[in-house]
């Protein structure tokens, strides 16, 4: 048995992401409650167009074919583990209800929730000048915090 007192939680200091961009109508969502996670369901029922909108804003709500889930489900240690999961159910679970159909479009949500400074760099990632100065970094080194605040500044493009 792993006694939990002897892990240490590591907690970031640049903090946690506390504001998105609604994907309906590009307003702040400043309050995960008041916002939903969507997507819709394909004919194989796998999950694509995720999108993080105001509940007023979700234009899949009543849906047979749609995804809702109250963005609060995905926020925080336990959220991350619940966005994992629908990647992979892990060693102690089979099956899985929600499966993303674009493994790209899914990770791209898992870091506006979770990774700080993404959110509002994102908006720059078209931008000729980011592309070019970004063309030959390491794979992870446009998507590191330090970057991202960096692209978000102007900084780099």
């Amino acid at each position: 048995m792993i006694n939990r007192l002897t892990i240490p939680k590591v907690v970031s200091p640049l903090g946690s992401v506390t504001q998105w961009t609604c994907d309906t109508c590009n307003d702040p969502i400043t309050n995960p409650e008041m916002a939903v996670v969507i997507g819709k369901r394909d004919s194989n029922d796998q999950v694509l167009g995720w999108k993080i909108v105001h509940k007023q804003c979700d234009p899949s709500s009543g849906q047979v074919d749609s995804f809702s889930v109250e963005l609060t489900r995905y926020l925080g240690d336990d959220g991350l583990s619940t966005l994992l999961s629908l990647l992979s159910p892990g060693p102690l679970k089979g099956g899985n209800a929600v499966v993303p159909a674009d493994l790209n479009e899914f990770v791209d949500l898992a870091r506006r929730l979770h990774i700080p400074h993404y959110e509002e760099a994102r908006t720059r990632f078209d931008e000729d000048s980011v592309r070019d100065e970004l063309f030959e970094a390491a794979e992870g080194f446009p998507y590191m915090t330090d970057t991202l605040s960096r692209i978000a500044q102007g900084k780099i493009g």
